[in-house]
């Protein structure tokens, strides 16, 4: 099995690494074979250079990892989400360095964004493509209020469109949120048909946007990949991952099983859990029977999810680095996840999130 190295630079104005990514990746390629890059996204070029060369002259892609809906600088004049109750989202810090304050994807404005610090930041190094991060609304980790996406007038205006009464679907929210938990898996379905229609909407807003932003990258000759929820969570929060990935190089599930943080498996089912509580509905319950598994973080209900993914080339992602309290990996977590992956057959999984994090290298000897 090959894999895909991501490294995480910084957010746009952060200082650069104190390690020389080169040195870090040309260690990795000794260890466990030369692969793509995702890095991204700290915007002074010099950490770039060397690691685009490496890859390239290893006859591997580099990708810029760029988020779209989330970690945007404020320079850039982000216009951010409206919750449920009208108010602007306040996002969702675990990890120093990490924000996940969502902004909204129905702007156009928004959506340019991550095109225009390209062009304005990067557009001078030999990138292979754009990998996409943060395309989708909140979670429900972000809370009740935040949980069912964004609500301002631009969002309405969209789901209107689209034949969904943003107002309606508000009050129906507030009054029972249990109506819109699905009633069944592998797609997801729901009994309740504004619910259905108000979800579907919602990922049309998401898959619009991302096809868009796509089209603008494909146009000057970049390819795109994605990032994207395990299919137990994306469709929450706008992904349609079929639809998403129709123009994709590949899609990346962050199928990390031991990550306490967004985009983390148990943190997004204690998301869940909390913000349906107030309905009384037991939410993991409701996932173990949708799911047909006694643990949803186990690698066989990963798999059952992976199996439904038949777009473009699927790339799980899985955890490598080591963050105390939160992400907790080591050589048995990694080895045994990297193996069941090999045996479900497949080819390429990407090494998340951080190949500059304590412990990833000392991860990767355990898989060399």
């Amino acid at each position: 099995m090959e894999f895909t190295y991501q490294i995480f630079t910084g957010n746009f104005y952060s200082p650069v690494p104190e390690t020389p990514p080169a040195q870090v990746l040309r260690e990795a390629y000794k260890l466990t074979g030369a692969g793509d890059v995702i890095i991204g996204c700290n915007t002074q070029n010099d950490c770039y250079r060397e690691v685009i060369d490496i890859a390239h002259g290893a006859g591997k892609n580099c990708w810029l990892w760029l988020p779209v809906f989330s970690e945007l600088p404020e320079d850039t004049k982000p216009e951010y989400a409206t919750d449920l109750y009208s108010n602007v989202q306040r996002g969702k810090s675990v990890i120093p360095g990490e924000n996940f304050r969502f902004v909204c994807p129905s702007s156009l404005h928004n959506q340019d964004i991550s095109f225009n610090l390209y062009v304005k930041h990067f557009s001078g190094l030999r990138f292979d493509g754009v990998f996409l991060d943060k395309i989708r609304h909140a979670s429900f980790a972000g809370g009740f209020s935040e949980g069912f996406g964004c609500f301002c007038e631009s969002c309405r205006a969209n789901y209107a469109k689209r034949g969904v009464n943003i107002e309606e679907i508000s009050a129906m929210i507030r009054e029972n949120a249990a109506d819109f938990l699905p009633c069944s898996a592998r797609p997801y379905s729901f009994s309740n048909p504004a619910a259905a229609a108000f979800y579907a909407a919602k990922a049309d807003i998401i898959t619009s946007a991302v096809l868009r932003i796509s089209e603008k990258f494909e146009n000057i000759g970049l390819k795109t990949a994605l990032d994207v929820f395990m299919p137990m969570f994306a469709y929450f929060t706008g992904q349609d991952i079929p639809a998403l990935s129709s123009k994709a190089s590949f899609i990346k599930p962050m199928c990390y099983r031991i990550t306490h943080a967004p985009a983390g498996i148990p943190y997004e089912i204690d998301g869940m859990r909390e913000t349906f509580a107030q309905s009384g509905a037991d939410v993991k319950n409701l996932l173990l029977r949708l799911w047909e598994t006694d643990d949803l973080c186990s690698f066989n209900c990963a798999q059952t999810q992976l199996n439904l993914l038949s777009c473009c080339e699927v790339r799980p992602g899985f955890e490598i680095n080591f963050v105390e309290g939160i992400c907790e990996s080591g050589a048995n977590y990694v080895t045994e996840t990297a193996e069941s992956l090999k045996n479900a057959g497949i080819k390429n999984a990407a090494l998340c999130w951080n190949l500059l994090s304590p412990g990833a290298l000392e991860n990767l000897k355990a898989l060399s």
